[in-house]
């Protein structure tokens, strides 16, 4: 019987939420889960859809489970993670990006997440040391190049707060976090036209980040052009 197949079911739910009909695709998840309690993969996609419409406890308890089934899910314990920065559980965030990285020691993606984690709790000596090692294991890393220079911004060093974010537009042309993070740089070193660039290159790419039409709004009272600044 198709309606009783826990693949079938587990397809049915993953191509859901890849419609964006996130609900749906749980209903189906669930139902897999129901004839199959023991596919660690249903539940960590189960928990990443509970993530997509925020319903972060649900999501945590799905991901626990995906680990209790695999205890050596390195991505469960990542966007277990990510989850816990969400629900502000910056602590315990840190203890999972730990147990992924142990887990898989060349996950990039969990360095970079841990670092950011760490620059909420302002370690941004480990969380500088956290994006490093993810460009260590993979270069052409442009979001830890981008954190990095955020980083590196929050540690007064500006001028390499710059140069990493253009290692990130050199990866990414399109990478609208760097040129806001490279533009804030600019800004504290008061060069403020050129920060002004960055942020108007920033709102190219992505006209609806409210960040940066802050930011540009700053920089132009800086500039002394009140009536931009305003409009």
């Amino acid at each position: 019987n198709q309606k009783n197949n826990p693949q079938l079911l587990y397809f049915l739910g993953i191509a859901y939420i890849n419609l964006g009909k996130v609900e749906k695709g749980i209903d189906q998840l669930k139902k897999s889960i129901y004839f199959d309690p023991k596919n660690a993969s249903v539940h960590i996609n189960l928990a990443n859809a509970l993530k997509k419409i925020n319903c972060l406890n649900d999501a945590i308890v799905s991901y626990d489970k995906a680990i209790e089934i695999n205890p050596n899910y390195a991505d469960a314990y990542n966007n277990k993670a990510n989850t816990l920065r969400d629900l502000n559980q910056l602590d315990d965030a840190i203890i999972s990006f730990d147990k992924a990285i142990q887990i898989n020691p060349d996950y990039f993606l969990a360095y970079n997440n841990r670092g950011n984690v760490l620059k909420d709790l302002q370690r941004y000596e480990e969380a500088l040391a956290s994006y490093d090692k993810a460009l260590q294991i993979y270069p052409n890393y442009a979001d830890a190049y981008s954190n990095k220079g955020n980083i590196l911004k929050d540690l007064k060093r500006f001028e390499e707060s710059i140069i990493s974010c253009n290692k990130a537009i050199q990866i990414n042309p399109d990478h609208f976090f760097a040129y806001n993070n490279k533009g804030n740089a600019l800004k504290d070193l008061q060069r403020y036209e050129e920060a002004l660039a960055s942020y108007d290159k920033a709102l190219q790419l992505n006209p609806n980040y409210a960040d940066i039409h802050n930011n540009r709004g700053t920089v132009l009272q800086d500039l002394k052009r009140y009536e931009e600044a305003v409009s």
